[in-house]
């Protein structure tokens, strides 16, 4: 009997390695598990610190837009901006709270498998600890260790008994450590349900902030619909002045391109191809390197919003009326400067009614314009590089906007400067 009862505590003894991959398999978990949430906060985090940064400008031009408190179309469309980023940001609150959720069922389903495997442990213990009982009382074990049939043998059965009571030291040591691990689990899903508590109340937060904007927006279109002839005419007058600018920018264009042909002819050199212009090859060269960061190309401000797309799109506050627009506005903050988005050579500066002062950069065969310009800091001919200050913009006294209006041309036709541009901020 003893030697069977022996033979089944060394069985025991034996799942030690069991026991061992347990533990492994249990730190493998809670590593995927927190490795998975890891990745998964990170990439949250800063998806909504962008669109709060984003709401927070946004609210500042807002701002600065209504301090006369007189309604404005620019105050719709930062208005409606402010609605989009609200409605991202609830989305991503949504999505934060949904990734919280999931973690807090991983940790409770990572609770429940090492409860189990701690009640294992517990009862095979206390298996070992009756064995220990009925087996290690001084006399049995000198029978046990005196009824070997020679030195060697008995030198193991000592041995023997050594690794049982190391092994029932592991078990209680494995008990111990699986009790801590699961109080950290328990701990942690603690902390990541009060982090879908504070979740959930900003969104309520961002929920009665998004109803505000609508109740504002909805009041300042009603209060423009009332004023729907004056904001016509308003409208007509703008695309007049528009057309007014594309027409001196083109006669620019065709002047550059008139010399750049006589330059050509005194050269004796070959005509470009695919090109209005007649192309020096440094010229070539710098067309190329300003195709090749189609997209990536920065901004002609510091930061700001886009107040009106290019081409053709509804009106932000009469139904059913178009503007086109033949390039893209601008809000950014009072103050703010315009900046160059590639090097190259000065072609044009002049005033034009409703933009103020307009700069014209040649770039190779690319074409930039900024207008709506309070100060102009380059003439014609001189070489800008990318980012560079070319002038102030100026803030409208009776919108109190800070609008910029850039143009983006190939030759003679027109580009959609969100397409060159790096995306919007």
């Amino acid at each position: 009997m003893k030697h069977f009862i022996m033979k089944k505590e060394d069985m025991k003894f034996r799942k030690k390695s069991d026991y061992f991959k347990g533990f492994i398999f249990c730190f493998l978990l809670i590593f995927i598990n927190f490795f998975i949430f890891a990745q998964d906060k990170t990439t949250l985090e800063q998806n909504k610190k962008q669109i709060e940064s984003e709401i927070s400008y946004n609210q500042k031009l807002l701002d600065e837009t209504s301090k006369d408190k007189k309604k404005s179309l620019q105050q719709v469309v930062l208005l409606n901006n402010n609605i989009k980023k609200r409605e991202k940001l609830i989305s991503t609150l949504n999505d934060e709270s949904s990734r919280l959720t999931r973690e807090i069922n991983r940790n409770n389903a990572v609770i429940d498998s090492l409860e189990k495997r701690l009640q294992q442990l517990r009862s095979d213990y206390a298996k070992m600890i009756l064995v220990a009982q009925k087996t290690e009382n001084i006399y049995t074990l000198l029978a046990f260790v005196f009824a070997a049939d020679d030195f060697n043998q008995a030198y193991l059965r000592l041995r023997h008994l050594q690794q049982l009571k190391e092994a029932r030291q592991q078990q209680a040591k494995q008990i111990t450590e699986m009790q801590s691990i699961i109080q950290e689990r328990i701990d942690e899903l603690t902390k990541r349900k009060k982090e879908r508590d504070e979740v959930l109340q900003s969104t309520q937060h961002e929920r009665n902030k998004l109803s505000e904007d609508k109740d504002k927006l909805n009041t300042e279109v009603q209060a423009l619909e009332k004023k729907e002839k004056e904001l016509k005419k308003t409208l007509e007058a703008k695309q007049k002045e528009a057309r007014n600018l594309e027409k001196a920018i083109q006669k620019l264009i065709e002047e550059e391109i008139r010399k750049a042909e006589e330059a050509r002819r005194a050269a004796n050199a070959d005509k470009t191809k695919g090109s209005d212009f007649a192309l020096t090859p440094a010229e070539v060269a710098l067309s190329n390197d300003f195709a090749s960061n189609q997209g990536r190309l920065p901004w002609p401000v510091e930061r700001g919003v886009v107040s009106s797309e290019y081409g053709e799109h509804p009106h932000p506050a009469l139904k059913n009326v178009k503007v086109q627009n033949n390039g893209i506005d601008i809000i950014t903050s009072s103050k703010s400067d315009a900046l160059a988005i590639f090097s190259g050579t000065v072609s044009g500066v002049w005033k034009m009614p409703g933009f103020n002062n307009v700069i014209m950069i040649r770039h190779g065969e690319y074409i930039t314009v900024y207008s709506k310009l309070e100060t102009v800091l380059v003439k014609v001919g001189d070489q800008v590089t990318t980012r560079q200050k070319i002038g102030t913009i100026h803030t409208d006294a009776v919108s109190g906007a800070t609008e910029l209006h850039f143009e983006l041309w190939k030759g003679k036709t027109l580009q959609n400067p969100s397409l060159w541009l790096l995306p919007n901020r």
